[in-house]
């Protein structure tokens, strides 16, 4: 029987990767981070309604010395790890614990599966740290990291590459999500959102960042047909660059072009008379975030939390190689910033522009 485990199966990108394979008819295990039975049993009825059909769960914690105990591991012929912390503002702990430990863990097992012909382990695009210029689909040697997030996705990078070499492994690094499809529907809020709302609230005095760093985008649904596709093909021991190519990448200042044009549309936004932030320099903009850490406050919250930790991205021109996930998936990358006019729009049509609940600081 040739089945594929899918860690991390009951997040956002876990679920759609499990998606992917139960359309491509493929045999999926969903393995779900559970602390006890009951949370598992919880976790697996949610995700079995959200997709349908049979769908075999499995849980627990994958640092477990007995996490896969129940697991056939004769009848596992793919292992997609997508199981993650994915907040900017991690700390070294919880990141070194989770991401590259848990790679670890994903990766033994995958070697205790005698049929394993493919690995896919979901990376990032932010692998590369602080890195600028021209960035490969290759092995990373960043010269810093903007965050504990960052630093353990090539960290994570690092253990196959040196602990592992011999698992059939591909790394397939995902840029920040943008939205679910071309729709702009997402469900599942991240720093891009989070700014959008910042903005939607006149809350952003300034935008930190220089107007023409391309800014790479992707959408879930390309992430997970990618992913699908890795399961097959000549893709052993190479990276995938899950990110639009540079030439399809928008500025910041596109990005924020079009969201203030999207927001005009609005007229609770008109009547409060918003004016568009200007761009301010990096020592600039942390020097903002101090001053609120001390006050402290809902904005601190808001601006600190989930923009800072990003922050520095938004000065480093990167241009990402991204060959292979159009090879991969057969299709082209949309226009991001028409894209970015339609996810703006169902935030407005939701209401997601005016809630001010707690930010996720998510890539």
């Amino acid at each position: 029987m040739n089945r594929v485990l899918v860690t991390g199966a009951d997040g956002y990108l876990g679920s759609r990767i499990v998606a992917s394979c139960l359309a491509d008819q493929r045999d999926v295990i969903a393995w779900i981070h559970a602390r006890n039975p009951i949370e598992l049993e919880h976790r697996s009825h949610a995700l079995k309604e959200r997709l349908g059909g049979d769908l075999e769960c499995a849980g627990g914690d994958l640092l477990d010395p007995d996490a896969f105990s129940t697991i056939d591991r004769l009848g596992i012929s793919a292992i997609v790890h997508a199981a993650a912390v994915t907040r900017f503002n991690v700390d070294r702990r919880a990141a070194r614990r989770v991401n590259v430990a848990g790679t670890s863990a994903a990766a033994a097992l995958a070697q205790r599966c005698p049929r394993l012909e493919r690995f896919v382990f979901l990376g990032s695009a932010f692998a590369a740290g602080l890195l600028e210029g021209s960035i490969e689909e290759g092995p990373l040697a960043p010269d810093g990291f903007a965050n504990n997030y960052e630093w353990s996705k090539w960290k994570s990078e690092q253990v196959l590459q040196e602990d592992h070499a011999e698992l059939p492994w591909t790394v397939l690094r995902a840029a920040t999500v943008i939205a679910d499809d071309e729709s702009g529907a997402c469900g599942q809020l991240n720093v891009v959102h989070d700014t959008l709302r910042l903005l939607y609230q006149g809350l952003l005095s300034v935008i930190p960042g220089e107007p023409s760093v391309p800014v790479c985008l992707v959408t879930a649904d390309m992430v997970a047909q990618a992913a699908v596709r890795l399961l097959e093909g000549p893709f052993v021991g190479r990276f995938v660059n899950a990110c639009a190519p540079v030439e399809s990448c928008p500025t910041l200042d596109t990005l924020l072009t079009v969201a203030m044009d999207s927001f005009q549309a609005c007229p609770e936004f008109r009547r409060r008379r918003i004016q568009r932030p200007p761009f301010c320099r990096r020592d600039a903009f942390e020097l903002l975030v101090q001053g609120l850490r001390r006050h402290g406050g809902s904005l601190s919250e808001q601006v600190a939390g989930s923009l800072a930790p990003f922050a520095p991205q938004l000065f480093l021109r990167k241009q990402f190689v991204a060959r292979r996930v159009s090879m991969l998936t057969g299709r082209a990358f949309p226009d991001m910033a028409a894209l970015l006019s339609r996810l703006c729009e169902r935030m407005l049509a939701t209401g997601a522009c005016g809630n001010r609940a707690g930010v996720r600081a998510i890539a």
